[in-house]
Formats: C-alpha cells, sequence, structure tokens
C-alpha cells in the first residue's frame, strides 16, 4: 500500500474517532440537564420532575400605585351603584333601562381589567356574577335579574376593602343583605343565616357611624335589626329589607358631610 494512501486512511480514522467522542460527550450532558433534581428538605416524599409552586398574583412583588387603586374603586362602585339601579328595574320591567345600565357595568369592568395587575384582584367572581347578570336580562326574568344585579353588588364590594375607601364598604353589604331579605325565596334556615351576616355587618359599621356623631341614624338602624331579627313571616322580612335599603343609601351622606370627632 503507498504510503500517502496509508496515512489518508490513519487520518479519516483518527477525525472519525474524535467525532464519536464529542458525541459520547454531548450526549452524557443532555441526560444530566434532563435527570431529576432533588429537593431541597424533600426526604422520601420528594417527587422527581414536580413542578415549583408558581406565586398566583399578577404582580409579585409591585405595590399597586395610589393612582390604580383611585381607579379600580371608582369603577367598583360604577358597578356596585349601577347594579342595584338595575335591581329596581327589574322590578319595574325596564329592560330599555336595564340594558343601558348593564352597559355602564361592562365598561366598568373593562375599566377594572386594565388596572388589575396593578391593583392586584381576583375578578374571576366578579366576571361570572356579571356573565349570569347579562344571561337574565336577555331573558327578561324578573325576579332573577334582581337576584343576579344584587350579586354583582356583592361581589364588586367584596373587592373593595383592600383599595382603602373613604366610605364604608359595610354600608354597601347592608344594601345587600336588604334586597337579600326583600327578594325571600330562601329557606328559613338561609333567611336566618342572611339576618346573622346583618347583624354581623352593622356591629362592624355602627362604631364608624358613631364616630361621625350620627347617633340617631345609628339609633335608627339598632330598631332595623332588631326587626330583622323579630321577624317571622315573609312579609316581615321584605318590609325591613326594603326600609334597610333606603336607610342604607342615606348612611353615605353621614361620611360625606359629617367630620370625626
Amino acid at each position: 500500500m503507498p504510503k500517502q494512501s496509508a496515512d489518508l486512511k490513519s487520518t479519516r480514522l483518527l477525525k472519525l474517532l474524535t467525532l464519536s467522542a464529542a458525541v459520547v460527550a454531548l450526549s452524557g450532558m443532555v441526560a444530566c440537564s434532563n435527570a431529576p433534581t432533588s429537593q431541597t428538605g424533600g426526604g422520601a416524599n420528594s417527587t422527581p420532575n414536580s413542578t415549583p409552586a408558581v406565586e398566583t398574583s399578577r404582580n409579585q412583588n409591585v405595590e399597586p400605585s395610589e393612582e390604580a387603586r383611585r381607579e379600580t374603586l371608582i369603577s367598583l362602585r360604577r358597578i356596585a351603584n349601577h347594579s342595584e339601579r338595575i335591581y329596581g328595574q327589574a322590578r319595574r320591567e325596564s329592560w330599555g333601562d336595564a340594558e343601558a345600565n348593564l352597559d355602564e357595568i361592562q365598561e366598568a369592568f373593562r375599566q377594572v381589567e386594565l388596572n388589575a395587575n396593578a391593583s392586584d384582584l381576583n375578578l374571576s367572581r366578579l366576571e361570572r356574577d356579571i356573565t349570569r347578570l347579562q344571561e337574565t336580562i336577555d331573558a327578561q326574568e324578573r325576579r332573577s335579574v334582581m337576584r343576579a344585579a344584587n350579586q354583582v353588588v356583592f361581589a364588586a364590594a367584596q373587592l373593595m376593602p383592600p383599595l382603602n375607601p373613604a366610605s364604608p364598604t359595610e354600608i354597601i353589604l347592608l344594601g345587600y343583605y336588604g334586597r337579600s331579605l326583600d327578594l325571600g325565596g330562601q329557606d328559613e334556615e338561609r333567611t336566618k343565616a342572611t339576618v346573622s351576616e346583618l347583624r354581623k355587618t352593622w356591629d362592624e359599621l355602627r362604631p364608624k357611624v358613631e364616630s361621625k356623631g350620627a347617633t340617631n341614624k345609628a339609633q335608627q338602624f339598632d330598631q332595623l335589626i332588631q326587626q330583622a331579627e323579630a321577624a317571622q313571616e315573609r312579609q316581615d322580612y321584605a318590609r325591613v329589607g326594603r326600609e334597610l335599603v333606603r336607610e342604607s343609601k342615606e348612611m353615605t351622606e353621614v361620611f360625606r358631610s359629617r367630620p370625626s370627632n
């Protein structure tokens, strides 16, 4: 065999061996990277390839801005106010007005969504209740619309406390419980539970009302709560419920016009 041919074959063999070694090394690196990673402190209960827990908050370490809080609170109050209007419009079967207020609610909800990342709120319940409200209005189911509108009020109010509202959200909840008693349609146990939540909400709000010097208003509410607790018949609950709704609207003025002592 000529010397040149032998040298050529030796060179090719050397290149082939070098390439094979590189492939083996690369395969080992890939295998290591895909191997299960041990969990610190996992012990016998550790699960290979388990996915680390992920923070579900929209903004994990971002403090909501005051502007975002303010805009979100305004939009949530719009949602609650328009829902309260729909409650009365459904009672009168004023469907055109109800649809117009639903449009306002949906627009306000879009504004809440725009600020959702900054305000860090869970909007799933509110979104679901607004969808339900739209469905009942489309079907023009009078009592179903009233109930759905009241639920939107509740869902919006539940999102307000972290936003530091100037007017206590308990006022909105008093109206919500009043409408619940007005609507009826609940068994005795659930009605009693509603009255119990009504009492709890008022006990939380009463010191704030008294701090504004509105002792007469506080006494009026005391009497209404006692009447709700003493009620037995459907019409008694409904009467007290409607009165609670009226009085809760007036209660808002206490926190707008009276300085704290």
